[in-house]
């Protein structure tokens, strides 16, 4: 059955997407689809996502994602601003965590893959782990777009 399409799930995982890991810290570069960082940011290795190795070096795939990108990228960061503020409500839901689990950047130990300034910001409070996150994601937004933009499509 089925649509007969094809359908990738993101190719990293929640903490990479969201600025949360050492390798991917400054929010610049290409993550999926290129040689890198082990998940913890230690170590240069040969792993990555080997549909993304593939797909990011055929045209026909850098047309797709150049249109795509065009088509949300306005609205898709403006969604997930709105997104992030409308979390604000759950001040007292990220407090009792907290107090139940701890600070998560803590909890990764002195040698965990969660970067300096994600930590210090959910040390914080709930609305600098936000500001974060919002500062993170508008550079991010600029570099792929840049990524995307320049993808040589023949």
């Amino acid at each position: 059955g089925g649509d007969k399409k094809l359908r990738f799930e993101a190719p990293w995982d929640f903490d990479s997407a969201l600025g949360n890991k050492r390798m991917c810290e400054n929010g610049l570069g290409m993550y999926a689809g290129k040689t890198g960082c082990d998940v913890n940011g230690k170590h240069v290795n040969e792993t990555g996502n080997p549909w993304m190795f593939i797909f990011i070096k055929c045209g026909w795939f850098q047309k797709l994602v150049k249109a795509k990108w065009a088509a949300v990228s306005a609205t898709g960061k403006a969604t997930a601003f709105k997104v992030i503020g409308s979390y604000a409500k759950y001040t007292a839901n990220f407090e009792n965590d907290r107090l139940r689990w701890g600070n998560a950047g803590e909890n990764q130990g002195p040698d965990g893959e969660i970067n300096a300034a994600s930590k210090a910001a959910a040390k914080k409070s709930q609305a600098e782990a936000a500001k974060y996150l919002k500062n993170w994601l508008t550079i991010r937004f600029n570099e792929v777009g840049k990524i995307i933009n320049g993808l040589n499509t023949r």
